[in-house]
């Protein structure tokens, strides 16, 4: 009975067992599975802008496949310091969850606002470094939770959106640039919050100082008379208080009469002697649209951000120089500088499409912003330089569609007329006058409205024609300045002039083809010869095929010797050699300008014939050049004739010829040369094309 008991209990706790065995080894299978599922598992990942990856990748961060992994790291962190790494946009700081701090000095922002901040709007942040990020417009409605804004340096913005005082409370750090300064709502009134805790400081003169309602007016002249008119305004220590809201709308009989106008809406203001009217801005103007301001001798104006004036005026003002800006929050539209009778430089910076220059005969240089569309310079019978450019590198393009030169026989011409990247398509060139002694440098390109070209003037160096657009140019009469050979020369040969117009038709008359085409057996070799320590030797092989041959990296400092290129002296296994734009030839050959422009001219009969220069002797000059003042150059000996043309300039130009070389050999033989290019694809100088054949 015993042993039957015993058998009975041994046999039921060993299935017991055994059943947990099975169960326990169930749960391991399924938690290795679980496991390795969660290894296989894709990483989480997130899409960074361009510019912030190369910043984040910088510090460290991991990226797959351009995708920011998202890991402890990631998502632990508080802080980021991005400062002055090219970052445009903020795609991708949403990633970041536990950020409360991010340093963005110094990258470009320009505009930020309700969308460019959506990235960090859902974010615990509550420190922004924007510091010099030259940031024109900024609206910060959207980011409540902030509590420390670095706004100082280069930013150049006037007015804050979303600075409302009730949605600010919690608001205990904001720095300031100097563009604030003339901001009379926003900022003025978070100032007279008062908050205990909170700071407010404001760039002055490139230095942080505490925000206050006090304002300069810098020049005493303009300064004394607003303090005569509004003392209301003023403190005892001479400077203006904003929270006394000064304002110069005349509101009764006498005080039209006092500003001799009989409209509300005029301002006419003799300005005689003040040079600088900085503090007007602060005057805000409930009813005037039309200033006219006359007899003044201030020389720049900063009307932005003025969205009540219409029209401003400035006449018989005495400087010689002026500059104006209306870039900005402005509903002004006409704009008058007239009669001022020295006036001679004028720079006009803004947004509105049009400009009275009359009676300013003194005026000699002139630049216009963008959105100018037409330029009336009937008037301006001593300008010499116009510039109504837009930069090449923006995709939108100048507003200019028309320009009126001058047209009294005063006039002694123009220097410069630079209209780059602008809607110009009305240029009456005929009656453009070049100055006698410079020319006038032409520079028109990216012009798309502009289809036709006629000149026949003398053009200055630099000009260029690269306009992309023309259909047809006609330079026929026009003369390009010559450095190297100091004369006046027929522009109409000057392929550099028009070389990228792809949709060019005609040439001086003649039908265009863009590629020149040649004789199937004319083979081309581009020569890196652009260093100036170096000759490059080359020679033509058994089957006609131009190389290389050698390379001469020493010159000697010994007049009386060249260096080893000396020893190549004495060698024939070579024809000839380039120095940036210096030729040499061996001593048994030599070169001949056959000034024809086609290989099927020269034949080997011709070519036999010819009076080739010869390189007699081998002489180590240092030859001062405008592109290189002055440059260690190796042993140079100058052909008769060139194998570029200078064109001049600061770095010169450096044209071909347009002929065909013939060249003979150091064994006897001739071969024709033709030197088409001296720049690479990135403009790099003394890179020189060959086209190149055996004579026939």
């Amino acid at each position: 009975m015993y042993d039957l008991c015993a058998y009975f209990l041994q046999n039921y706790y060993f299935k017991k067992m055994h059943k947990k065995i099975i169960n326990c080894i169930g749960v391991l299978i399924l938690s290795l599975a679980l496991f390795g599922c969660k290894k296989e598992r894709p990483l989480q990942t997130g899409h960074t802008h361009g510019e912030l990856q190369k910043a984040l990748e910088g510090l460290g961060y991991t990226f797959d496949n351009n995708e920011l992994v998202i890991n402890d790291k990631v998502l632990k962190t508080t802080s980021l310091d991005l400062n002055n790494k090219g970052i445009t946009s903020l795609t991708g700081i949403e990633l970041f969850p536990a950020l409360t701090e991010l340093i963005l000095d110094g990258n470009k922002m320009e505009k930020l606002g309700g969308e460019e901040f959506k990235p960090i709007v859902k974010s615990p942040l509550t420190k922004l470094s924007m510091r010099n990020c030259d940031i024109s417009e900024l609206d910060i409605s959207s980011l409540k939770q902030v509590e420390e804004f670095y706004l100082d340096g280069s930013n150049t913005f006037e007015h804050i959106r979303g600075l409302e005082t009730d949605a600010r409370q919690g608001l205990k750090i904001i720095h300031l640039p100097a563009s604030v300064k003339w901001n009379r709502d926003e900022v003025l009134a978070l100032y007279n919050q008062k908050s205990p805790e909170r700071t407010m400081k404001i760039e002055i003169d490139g230095k942080l100082t505490d925000y206050t309602s006090i304002r300069a007016v810098p020049d005493e002249v303009f300064r004394g008379f607003l303090k005569k008119k509004y003392p209301e305004v003023f403190t005892d220590d001479n400077k203006l208080d904003l929270n006394k809201k000064p304002d110069i709308t005349p509101e009764n009989e006498k005080e039209k009469t006092t500003w001799k106008t009989g409209r509300f809406d005029s301002f006419f203001f003799d300005a005689s002697g003040i040079k600088n009217l900085d503090g007007l801005q602060f005057f805000k103007s409930r009813a005037i649209k039309v200033w006219h301001i006359y007899n003044a001798e201030f020389e720049s104006i900063d009307l932005s951000n003025d969205d009540v004036l219409e029209s401003f005026r400035i006449g018989a003002n005495k400087s010689s120089e002026l500059e104006i800006k209306i870039t900005t929050n402005t509903k002004i539209k006409d704009l008058k500088i007239s009669n001022c009778k020295n006036l001679k430089n004028l720079i006009f910076e803004g947004s509105i499409d049009k400009i009275d220059l009359s009676g300013n005969i003194a005026l000699e240089d002139l630049v216009v912003g963008k959105a100018i569309q037409t330029l009336d310079l009937s008037d301006c019978n001593s300008i010499m330089r116009i510039s109504a450019t837009s930069s090449l590198s923006e995709n939108e393009p100048g507003k200019l569609t028309t320009i009126t030169f001058p047209t009294s026989n005063e006039w002694k011409g123009a220097r410069m007329l630079d209209l780059s990247n602008t809607l110009i398509s009305d240029i009456d060139f005929a009656k453009l006058k070049a100055d006698d002694f410079f020319g006038v440098t032409l520079a028109l390109e990216k012009c798309p409205n502009l289809k036709v070209l006629k000149v026949a003037l003398k053009l200055g160096n630099g000009t260029t024609f690269n306009n992309g657009h023309f259909e047809s140019v006609d330079l026929r009469g026009s003369t390009v300045w010559n450095v190297g050979e100091k004369k006046w020369l027929p522009a109409d040969n000057i392929k550099s002039l028009y070389k990228d117009n792809a949709r060019l038709k005609t040439l001086n008359g003649k039908p265009y083809q863009l590629q020149e085409n040649y004789p199937d057996y004319v083979k081309t070799i581009v020569v890196d010869a652009s260093d100036l320590l170096k000759w490059t030797y080359l020679h033509f092989d058994q089957n006609g095929e131009l190389k290389t041959k050698g390379i001469d990296t020493y010159p000697s400092a010994d007049p009386s010797q060249s260096g080893q290129d000396a020893q190549w002296l004495e060698r024939s296994d070579w024809d000839f050699a380039l120095h940036y734009r210096d030729l040499r030839t061996n001593a048994k050959g030599g070169i001949y300008n056959t000034k024809q422009g086609s290989f099927e001219e020269v034949t080997a009969e011709k070519a036999a014939k010819f009076d080739y220069v010869k390189n007699s002797k081998w002489n180590l000059n240092m030859i001062l050049s405008l592109d290189n003042m002055p440059p260690p150059r190796a042993s140079v000996l100058m052909s008769k004739e060139p194998i570029f043309m200078q064109r001049g300039g600061m770095p010169p130009v450096f044209e071909p010829t347009g002929t065909i070389f013939a060249l003979k050999r150091a064994d006897g033989k001739y071969a024709l040369l033709k030197f088409t290019n001296f720049y690479d694809q990135k403009n790099t100088a003394g890179f020189v094309e060959i086209k190149y054949a055996l004579a026939r």
